[in-house]
């Protein structure tokens, strides 16, 4: 089926019209209905539609702006003018547009329907002839990107490869010289639909490829995961370097203004290292990709250049260590589950960690995941990663690569790390059951020792604040008080049998002061031990 947009600002004229078109006959399907010019070329960048029947005279842009407009972005669908205008300078400069007709109000049914005959024929001619052309053409398209593809993740050792080689195997024209890896990047700060990111991306794809044809021997460009990556292959020259960057700067102008009346937008241009060897453009990339994740901390709209950044690879070795008072703030705010008190800690940890990234000059993204890793683990106190930890972990990594700005990373990331960790502390409060079997375990085998709060949290892997809470959550006491109360039964146990005197009952129950366990045990019995065993010792023995 054929796509057909109908451009009208009179509601009544596009029923009229809507119902004159044969749709069934014609192979035809109406892809939209548009009251002005520029909702028109918004639903022409995104639908594609193969024909256009549009007015002339149109608030905001009329019919021969919009089809000016939507030619000089290479999209070219056919267009059929209606208009009651029958004035000759109209139908003169429609003939110059390349409008295939042009019919006057009122509308003849047969003419309409017939000039849509003639237009739907010619396009499957037309796609005929293409599709064929197209199909060669995309194969040597795949096989080109698979090149850069295999450049970017490695997946061919292309040392002891010869340049001929390449070409050949790739359909590329590479000659000796040197190659230099490039990669763009919109950042989309605001909702767009998928059509116009599209036709950005196209768009901005042709305009790297027409920009550096004349200093090139060969260029590579594709699009992969929302980056274009560009190979270019350079005569080995300080001044042809320097035109490339001045082309770099070039095609960051042309892309602000191909976006701008889009969308709130951020772009990156990243020039890695120049290599005089194919298959050390592996390399090349892999410095680009580090510039594309250091515009979090050194901003978007701005060519960024290896050679200018003092970047080296052994730098990306440093680690980040996250301060102990931070982490121990933030377990606190967890434990106590305090909102936002969490969101400001996460919030100054984060600062911390940009800080450092530009100051050394690491990866961004990178850091930030091994604290992120290093946070959430603390923060879970439990020596395993369950499928909810890694999943949490996993969730937030990928909101990690969406950042583009230090400003995301502060203002949006918190508040869902926060959320993140506050899932799996209720998931864990949720096994606190589990958790305090083990608890009242240890405690039941070692009352006899002096037992502190402390080093039962640590044989369960959690912070003593943690375990005070939960502590008091499953069995209603305090800690001192549910150890009060343990021992003083087993003394009640031990004071049944006559053999064992006060004193070692004492020991036995982790008391060393015959006169305080006395006491105690009167506060807790309300007699003392000799008074209890009177009343109640077993005389068998």
């Amino acid at each position: 089926m054929q796509k057909l947009l109908i451009v009208e600002d009179e509601k009544s004229i596009f029923f009229l019209l809507n119902s004159c078109i044969l749709y069934e006959e014609l192979g035809l399907e109406l892809a939209g209905y548009a009251e002005n010019g520029q909702m028109a070329y918004d639903m022409i960048m995104e639908k594609r539609p193969d024909i256009v029947i549009t007015d002339i005279t149109m608030p905001i842009t009329d019919g021969l702006e919009l089809i000016e407009k939507v030619q000089k972005q290479h999209v070219n669908p056919r267009f059929i003018i209606v208009s009651g205008y029958a004035q000759f300078e109209f139908a003169k400069k429609a003939v110059k547009l390349g409008v295939r007709d042009y019919l006057l109000k009122p509308i003849n049914s047969n003419e309409l329907n017939k000039s849509l005959a003639q237009l739907t024929q010619e396009i499957s001619e037309s796609r005929s002839e293409r599709t064929l052309l197209q199909s060669a053409d995309n194969h040597k398209e795949k096989v080109r990107t698979s090149f850069i593809m295999s450049i970017l993740y490695r997946d061919v050792d292309f040392h002891d490869v010869t340049v001929q080689q390449i070409n050949r195997d790739y359909f590329y024209s590479f000659q000796e010289g040197y190659f230099c890896s490039v990669v763009v990047k919109v950042d989309y700060y605001s909702d767009i639909v998928i059509g116009i990111k599209n036709h950005i991306t196209e768009h901005l794809m042709m305009i790297i490829r027409d920009s550096f044809s004349d200093i090139c021997y060969e260029i590579g460009v594709t699009e992969h995961q929302e980056n274009i990556y560009v190979i270019l292959n350079l005569e080995e020259s300080k001044q042809k370097r320097e035109e490339m960057t001045a082309l770099c700067k070039r095609v960051l102008v042309s892309g602000k203004k191909l976006t701008e009346a889009y969308a709130d937008t951020g772009i990156t241009v990243c020039i890695g290292k120049t290599v005089s060897d194919v298959s050390a453009l592996c390399d090349s990339f892999d410095a680009a990709l580090h510039l594309l994740d250091m515009r979090i901390v050194r901003g978007v709209d701005r060519v960024l250049d290896i050679h200018e950044s003092g970047y080296k690879e052994s730098m990306e070795e440093s680690k980040y260590v996250l301060p102990a008072s931070l982490l121990h703030g933030l377990v606190e705010k967890v434990e106590c589950n305090e909102l936002k008190e969490i969101e400001v800690k996460i919030s100054t940890i984060f600062q911390d960690v940009l800080n450092f990234c530009k100051r050394e000059d690491v990866s961004v993204c990178k850091t930030l995941r091994g604290v992120l890793l290093n946070v959430l683990s603390v923060v879970k106190q439990k020596g395993n990663f369950p499928n909810e930890f890694m999943d949490i972990y996993q969730e937030l990594s990928l909101e990690i690569n969406k950042c583009s700005r230090s400003c995301d990373i502060i203002r949006f990331l918190p508040e869902k790390m926060t959320a993140g960790m506050l899932k799996f502390r209720r998931e864990e409060q949720s096994e606190g059951s589990l958790i305090m079997k083990r608890v009242l375990e240890y405690i039941s085998r070692n009352y006899d020792k002096q037992l502190k709060l402390e080093e039962v949290a640590e044989q369960v892997f959690i912070t003593p604040a943690y375990l005070g809470i939960i502590f008091k959550k499953e069995t209603g006491k305090n800690f001192t008080a549910y150890l009060t109360d343990l021992r003083m039964e087993k003394a009640k146990e031990l004071l049944l049998d006559v053999r064992i005197n006060i004193n070692e009952i004492t020991y036995k129950v982790g008391y060393h002061n015959v006169r305080y366990f006395s006491r105690t045990f009167k506060e807790y019995v309300g007699i003392t031990p000799k008074e209890y065993r009177k009343i109640h010792a077993n005389r068998k023995y």
